[in-house]
């Protein structure tokens, strides 16, 4: 059922019904008397109690009566103008709306939200506002509003400093996420994150109930002028390429973590570790089940450091490794949570390594490779097309050598994947569920996927158009 924006729109609704009119004809021509805009509901989710107190209300005592449109209606628009915790939520930005359309749309949320705390989520796509002028909006119209949720996505990192200057009341605040996609090149990845703030520090100490942080923007942050109750967070994203080490002194303070994703710069990670000075100090996380690592190099000292006794969920995504076996110590750090870790994504470099740990992860459901599979710098007697080719048969040909290993796998999905591939990976995992039948005589619902890379769907795409335009002049290709 559509969810109606004015109590105007309602009324006329209603009154459609009554007059026996064609629904769906008649609301297209009310849309169009009232001008109404092509934004969805003010409602973002309606809790199934709304619809348990209406069917209720409808077929109590096991009522046979006949039940008209205009009941529901009249049931609908009572307990959506009444129930305040369905007002809370205040999305702009994603549709083209004017300055008197913005104010109209905060008024009606906040009138109705009452006193409870409200939810802002700004983005970009509004061409008649840019994003700080729906800011401004807000601050005009909500003023003296309570928030427990933020997303603010800018081209202006600048834009952030309302946010921690007092003129946005957050000490209710539990999520904020703060994006700033300014393009790369308008950019320096060497500067530092700071807002034009008293002392230049971003202060988030007095966010006594912020529990999920999310900051995207490729500037350094700098743990001494972006204070963070650490402690606190059960969710954290960090998009900034962060030096390793700096990583792990901000995570040694977030022990409470359950979510974690992060971008750290792993280039010298190596030389750290292989300093005759250093010293390992294990960094205990008790309650983290979820970490994802983005990085162009293989990391290690992240993993060398971290141990996580429930980790669940794991994503390792890096594009290089120096020298073949740097990741030794990734795959350490994977053997050591093989009995918890349920998901796990890694890059097609890796799997030339996987057997490695295949035997440890004994409760692993879902396996994706994303990537070519193989590292192409060990195989020095192919030629550039055949690197990946042996590194899918020399992936299979371990997981066949051991049938027993990965005993839960439910899913497994290579992802991102070369058109040359495609042939050798179809034969491969045949080859692959032939020798798990032969050990046991039902797999259970494995799933297994193969995705091309966007550039070779793309291709593949184009040369199916120009097939299809051939065969109007008479040329038919067909490949099977």
């Amino acid at each position: 059922m559509t969810l109606y924006n004015t109590e105007e729109e309602l009324d006329a609704l209603i009154d459609n019904y009554r007059r026996g009119l064609d629904s769906l004809e008649q609301e297209k021509i009310l849309r169009r008397k009232l001008a109404l805009k092509s934004r969805p509901s003010i409602i973002q989710r309606v809790p199934p109690e709304v619809f348990l107190v209406i069917f209720s209300m409808l077929l109590d005592n096991d009522s046979r009566n006949m039940i008209s449109p205009s009941q529901v209606c009249r049931l609908w628009r009572s307990l959506l103008t009444e129930m305040s915790a369905l007002w809370t939520c205040i999305v702009l930005g994603d549709f083209d709306e004017d300055e008197e359309a913005v104010h109209a749309h905060l008024r009606t949320c906040i009138q109705r939200a009452g006193p409870r705390p409200l939810s802002l989520s700004i983005n970009p796509n509004n061409d008649c506002m840019d994003p700080y002028t729906l800011l401004e909006a807000v601050l005009k119209v909500a003023r003296k509003s309570e928030w427990i949720s933020i997303s603010y996505v800018s081209s202006d990192i600048t834009e952030f400093i309302p946010f921690f200057d007092g003129r946005f009341d957050l000490r209710q605040i539990r999520s904020l996420s703060l994006t700033c996609d300014e393009r790369a090149e308008d950019s320096d990845e060497e500067e530092i994150f700071e807002l034009d703030l008293s002392g230049g520090v971003v202060d988030m100490r007095s966010f006594t109930h912020l529990e999920s942080l999310s900051l995207h923007f490729v500037q350094q942050i700098d743990t001494a002028t972006l204070l963070v109750p650490w402690a606190q967070l059960t969710n954290l994203e960090l998009e900034p390429d962060i030096d390793s080490s700096v990583c792990l002194s901000i995570l040694k303070l977030c022990i409470n973590l359950e979510n974690c994703t992060l971008h750290p710069d792993t280039e010298g990670d190596l030389d750290i570790i292989y300093d005759e000075n250093y010293k390992r100090k294990p960094i205990r996380l008790p309650k983290l089940k979820q970490l994802h690592l983005w990085t162009s190099q293989v990391p290690s000292l992240l993993p060398d450091t971290l141990k996580l006794p429930t980790l669940r969920d794991a994503t390792f995504h890096y594009s290089r490794e120096e020298e073949y076996g740097d990741c030794v110590y990734l795959l350490s750090f994977i053997g050591d949570c093989g009995r918890t870790i349920r998901n796990l994504q890694l890059p097609g470099l890796m799997t030339n390594d996987f057997m490695q740990i295949q035997a440890d992860l004994k409760v692993l459901e879902e396996l994706t490779i994303t990537g070519p599979f193989g590292w192409p710098e060990n195989i020095e007697d192919y030629e550039d097309k055949k690197y990946y080719d042996e590194g899918v048969r020399t992936f299979f040909k371990n997981l066949r050598k051991q049938p027993g290993s990965l005993p839960k796998m439910k899913v497994l999905r290579m992802l991102g994947q070369r058109l040359e591939e495609k042939a050798s990976m179809e034969r491969e995992v045949a080859q692959f569920i032939e020798s798990r039948l032969s050990e046991r005589k039902e797999l259970g619902q494995l799933k297994v996927f193969f995705r091309l890379d966007q550039d070779a769907s793309n291709e593949q795409r184009d040369r199916r158009q120009k097939y299809r335009k051939w065969q109007a002049r008479g040329v038919t290709v067909d490949f099977e």
